[in-house]
């Protein structure tokens, strides 16, 4: 037989081919696994496949040629046979068979990222450098509102908002050039109904560095973020009841109504608006009631305030408007007793939950009125509007009182700024100054007792309360002043020997009370100090409890369970006490001086009076009676059994250095 060519033998053309095959794809997998393609998203699927595909396709190859060369040997040199034929065509069909298997699992790779690529939330787009989309997901079609195959052949910037194009040529330019990874910027795409869409838009290469190719391009929907961020931005300025503008808001408007005037002179007027016996509508039918009338009224002044003007709603039951074009008092006049008009009219429905029996419900305001002319300053005008208000509360509610720079409360306003000054340095300086006034037995023997009065030391000028006290409370420095004066009371006390300390009542504000962590403060300074909380009374007046009635109950509740004591001052003023005298913890009940007085004359104070002493005492209280200043007024009240009494007779105020031997008075 005649000898085979050795470049003719199955296994030597076998084994090129395999090694041929294994080259092209081990190549082909070292550039698509380049690392500028790696950050792709087609990078790893087409990588795996064309590694998968080399390997297979070469070690198959090589492995069927070492047999079939093996099998070749074995035959003599002679001419070929149907067998070396047969074996040929089954080397030939198993390398077949080897490329069908790669080609199959490149095929699951391929519909593998596609079912990724399509069912991606996110928009996709493949894009050659120009940004002609060649392939598009189905997300994107539902962002751009059109159909996905619509989209092959158009570019981004044909999908994107006209003013947005242009924003990205400098770093897409450096995309292209290999300068940068990717990059991502935010732009508007349109919609088929001609809708702008906020997204992220992030482009990166999908090729080697090598040679040029095509772009990936995702696309996040910002839309539902951008509504999120809108509803910020309105709660940061709106009131979430009413939907009106907030404090914060109309701050921000007055004072840019202020700049305006400033430049081109004084225009419009400030109204500020407090509804009246409005706690009587939450107390009898309930918050939710309450929320009804505000936003009642609330939508009843949005539809009379024009365009030009602001409207707030401060908080509570308190609303704000902003006149901007009011030029005198007479419009002004005019503009405020047609809101009070529209408040007036306002019947608010009720459901029958709220024990109404279907009746409307309707309120009437007060209103403060002031023209920016009066001041150039937003809190002064505020101030101004708020004085204003309380006088139109003061002369019977439902009306209007309007600032006049040589009214009354005008001269409150400027003595009340004098005050706010000199009780803020009062406190920086320590210049109160705390007096006390003996509280005495009428009967038997009974504890050594002092109440603490405050006065304020303005060189050299010693002021009583009732000339400051209301300027502190308007001005919301009550706080500070109790502190100042619990901290000081309780260092008196430190100060002395255990065994000689008397028993201090301190007077307690409204401001005070609402402050959910005043107990915790008081009890700190006792065990600083080391004094008993027996020490200590504290006392409300029967108005401010009365009128904080939850928070009063809750405060006396934590600081008596701490060993403190508590007093209620001027009890008889108001119109249930009783009611209160059952509802309350207090210790002491200080029968208001109105009654006590006159008590050797007016024969109803003295019945009035022992039914409040027999009172207290059947609810083991213990009374004592203020205002004190004769021998006649003391024997009736030890007759009637009152325990203690504070006034003249027993002692006026004298600072606390002469009485307790310690501090400076």
């Amino acid at each position: 037989m005649t000898p085979i060519p050795w470049w003719r033998r199955p296994p030597i053309a076998l084994g090129v081919a395999g090694g041929l095959y294994a080259c092209v794809f081990g190549i082909r997998a070292a550039e698509v696994v380049d690392v500028e393609a790696a950050d792709s998203l087609l990078a790893a699927p087409i990588a795996l496949a064309a590694v998968a595909f080399g390997l297979v396709g070469g070690l198959g190859a090589g492995l069927l040629a070492a047999g079939v060369f093996a099998a070749g040997e074995a035959m003599d040199s002679a001419d070929l046979t149907w067998d070396e034929v047969a074996v040929r065509a089954l080397g030939f069909a198993a390398l077949g068979w080897f490329v069908g298997a790669a080609a199959m699992l490149l095929e699951r790779t391929r519909a593998r990222f596609m079912g990724a690529f399509d069912d991606a939330p996110q928009g996709i787009v493949l894009t050659d450098a120009a940004g002609r989309i060649s392939v598009a997901n189905v997300a994107i079609g539902r962002l751009v509102r059109r159909p996905r195959e619509s989209l092959v052949g158009q570019t981004i910037d044909s999908l994107a908002e006209p003013l947005d194009l242009g924003e990205d040529d400098e770093q897409r330019r450096a995309l292209l050039a290999n300068e940068i990874r990717g990059y991502t910027l935010e732009r508007r795409l349109v919609t088929s109904d001609g809708q702008a869409v906020p997204v992220q838009m992030a482009v990166s290469r999908m090729g080697s560095r090598r040679e040029p190719s095509d772009l990936i391009v995702h696309f996040v929907d910002l839309s539902a973020q951008r509504r999120y961020e809108q509803q910020l931005a309105h709660l940061a300025d709106h009131d979430p009841l009413t939907g009106l503008f907030n404090r914060r808001r109309f701050d921000h408007e007055l004072n840019r109504h202020l700049l305006r005037v400033a430049r081109h002179g004084p225009t419009g007027a400030v109204l500020l608006l407090d509804l009246d016996h409005f706690k009587y509508v939450n107390d009898t039918l309930g918050h939710s009631a309450g929320d009804v009338v505000l936003r009642a009224i609330a939508a009843a002044l949005a539809d009379r305030v024009r365009a030009e003007d602001v409207l707030a709603r401060l908080g509570g039951d308190e609303f704000a408007v902003l006149l901007a074009s009011v030029q005198d008092g007479t419009e002004l006049e005019a503009a405020a007793a047609d809101i009070l008009a529209v408040i007036n009219e306002v019947h608010v429905p009720m459901s029958s939950e709220h024990g109404t029996g279907g009746s409307p419900v309707r309120v009437t305001a007060s209103v403060g009125a002031v023209l920016i002319t009066a001041f150039n300053e937003a809190d002064r005008l505020l101030a101004a509007a708020d004085l204003a208000m309380y006088e139109a509360k003061e002369g019977g509610r439902g009306q209007l009182r309007v600032h006049t720079p040589t009214s009354a409360h005008a001269q409150r306003i400027r003595a009340g700024f004098t005050w706010g000054e000199r009780i803020r340095r009062a406190l920086e300086d320590q210049r109160f100054r705390l007096h006390l006034q003996p509280i005495v037995p009428l009967t038997g023997a009974g504890q050594k007792q002092y109440e603490v009065l405050l006065r304020l030391d303005d060189e050299g000028r010693l002021w009583q309360p009732a000339e400051f006290l209301g300027h502190a409370e308007r001005l919301g420095m009550m706080a500070a002043i109790d502190k100042y004066v619990i901290e000081h009371v309780i260092g008196l006390l430190g100060e002395m020997p255990s065994a000689a300390r008397p028993v201090l009542e301190v007077n307690l504000s409204a401001a005070s009370l609402g402050d959910a962590e005043i107990h915790t403060w008081i009890e700190e300074a006792l065990k600083q100090h080391r004094v008993r909380a027996g020490n200590l009374i504290f006392e409300i007046t029967e108005t401010v409890a009365i009128a904080n009635l939850g928070l009063a109950a809750d405060t006396i509740h934590k600081l008596r369970a701490g060993g403190c004591g508590f007093a209620l001052d001027d009890f008889g003023v108001g119109v249930s006490s009783f009611y209160y005298l059952r509802e309350l913890p207090f210790d002491l009940l200080k029968i208001d001086g109105e009654f006590v007085r006159d008590l050797p004359t007016n024969r109803a104070n003295q019945v009035i009076v022992r039914a409040m002493i027999e009172s207290a005492h059947g609810l083991t209280k213990t009374t004592v009676a203020e205002y004190v200043e004769s021998r006649e007024v003391a024997d009736i009240l030890r007759r009637l059994g009152c325990d203690y009494a504070q006034g003249h007779l027993f002692g006026v105020a004298r600072p606390s250095a002469e009485i307790l031997g310690v501090g400076s008075g």
